[in-house]
């Protein structure tokens, strides 16, 4: 924690203002950490004596990899694709709400500020906008199958 503090005031001036403050620190944490983890999997490596190899075989394999496996990458890239697809789906206004509330973290408060209306007619855009995706997420008739 310290370290990644200290890291984020160093590169503080590295800032770029396009995205929120907190994911840009927590981005900076989870590197650290990664970064941690990895000098603890070599030292264990270098360190370790030839008896308990298959002792350090187990711990290494307990560690997290460091990217993900091509399966996981394949389907990071086709959620991400049909997010896209969701997105184009929504009118501007609720497009724009949705990205700056829900996935770039801003408050109601700042946003409306952003998009130079109220409070409520952000709160009624983002919930309209996550109602249109979960109903394209649904299956066509779902709600008929349930009623």
């Amino acid at each position: 924690m310290q370290n990644s503090s200290l890291l984020a005031f160093c590169k503080l001036p590295s800032f770029k203002h396009e995205g929120a403050f907190r994911s840009w620190l927590i981005r900076i944490l989870v590197n650290e950490a990664v970064s941690l983890l990895r000098r603890r999997k070599n030292r264990l490596l270098k360190f370790s004596e030839p008896s308990a190899s298959t002792e350090v075989r187990e711990i290494v394999e307990c560690l997290p990899s460091p990217g993900p496996d091509p399966e996981q990458a394949l389907v990071n890239k086709q959620s991400a694709l049909a997010l896209a697809t969701r997105l184009s789906g929504l009118g501007a206004p609720q497009r724009s709400v949705l990205l700056l509330r829900g996935l770039e973290g801003y408050t109601t408060e700042e946003v409306s500020v952003m998009l130079n209306v109220t409070p409520t007619a952000v709160r009624t855009r983002l919930f309209r906008a996550r109602k249109k995706i979960a109903a394209a997420l649904r299956p066509s008739g779902f709600a008929d199958r349930v009623t």
